[in-house]
């Protein structure tokens, strides 16, 4: 099911870490908003390697060029 509307805003934070192998990890947490059974509680994870990341800028760019 794919989701169209405007979600409510939510706190999120970003991590730059190095896995084992020496990669570069951007990783996002985003936290239950207030309207949520427990607002601020870590909600989601998202983890980009190198391929996410070039995927992630790709997609940046062609919204900016729109």
């Amino acid at each position: 099911m794919e989701r169209t509307k405007v979600h409510d805003p939510a706190d999120a934070s970003y991590t730059l870490f190095r896995a084992e192998d020496g990669e570069l990890i951007l990783q996002i947490d985003t936290y239950g908003s207030g309207s949520r059974g427990q607002p601020g509680k870590k909600s989601q994870t998202i983890q980009f390697g190198h391929d996410g990341l070039e995927q992630l800028k790709g997609i940046l760019k062609n919204i900016r060029e729109e």
